[in-house]
């Protein structure tokens, strides 16, 4: 089974799905569903992403999503549910249900916003995002994806099975090649039939698991530690003010993700250039 089937059943691409306007307005009016009814319907270009023209041009993005049952037969009630951005914007601001949520430029250009910490199917959340085109290039978002994930720890996440599997197998196969039988007999142990009963299913990924665990003192000795870093151009194609103003939204993106994880390091990272203050 490929691993494209464990991605699918807990994360959702919404990207084709947004309707949108070049025309400017105040977040209230812009934010407001029924005026999307009059907006025209997004068309990918040949990276799918949603582009725009350059030169500091708006573009406003809106769409309902109706909160799932089940994604590929897997349900979902009581998850949290995320959606998965990545802009190439001067500006992005996203909106949740008309609330202002997030702030990012060209250099705060991804977020995962929450928009429900427990998923009731059927429930409607509306999203709006304002997009500012760099003046120098044109502007995209480039993803939009819905990621579902398990409130208790005690689930299992099939898409963090996923990720789990995919970096796995890139280390076995070029680390220890003799060991990819046993990463394929553990993913032959998934019980797609089950994906319907959440229990039986996730009992049969905490089996992958257990099969798994006898490549676990391997792996324990090899440690990777990530930081989180901003790039920050000072006054590159833009003016001293707006260096000042892209730094401040980057440092309270990287603030705010702090507090809800409390092991997160941040290093600002300045190419070029000292800044005196």
């Amino acid at each position: 089974m490929p691993l494209s089937a464990y991605v699918s059943s807990t994360q959702q691409e919404r990207q084709t799905l947004w309707c949108c306007s070049l025309s400017d307005g105040s977040p209230s009016q812009q934010c407001d569903p029924i005026q999307w009814q009059t907006w025209t319907p997004v068309a990918l270009n040949e990276r799918d992403h949603i582009a725009w023209p350059a030169g500091r041009q708006v573009l406003w993005l809106g769409q309902v999503i109706q909160m799932p049952h089940a994604l590929a037969e897997y349900p979902l009630t009581g998850s949290i549910v995320r959606l998965s951005l990545i802009w190439w914007a001067e500006q992005a601001d996203v909106y949740v249900n008309g609330q202002h949520v997030q702030q990012g430029d060209l250099y705060d250009t991804s977020a995962r916003v929450v928009l429900t910490d427990a998923l009731v199917p059927g429930t409607p959340v509306t999203i709006a995002i304002r997009l500012v085109s760099p003046g120098h290039d044109a502007g995209a978002l480039v993803r939009s994806r819905l990621i579902c994930e398990p409130i208790s720890s005690e689930r299992i996440d099939p898409g963090m099975v996923a990720d789990e599997l995919a970096v796995l197998q890139t280390y076995v196969n070029a680390f220890r090649p003799e060991d990819l039988q046993v990463v394929a007999k553990a993913v032959q142990t998934i019980q797609w039939e089950d994906c319907e009963d959440a229990a039986r299913f996730e009992q049969s990924l905490k089996q992958l698991h257990l099969i798994l665990t006898s490549l676990g003192t391997w792996l324990k000795q090899r440690c990777m530690r990530w930081i989180g870093h901003a790039h920050l151009d000072l006054a590159w194609l833009w003016p001293v003010a707006e260096t000042w103003e892209a730094a401040e939204r980057t440092f309270q993106s990287a603030l705010n993700l702090q507090k809800d994880f409390d092991e997160l390091k941040f290093l600002p990272f300045f190419p070029r250039f000292v800044l005196l203050v």
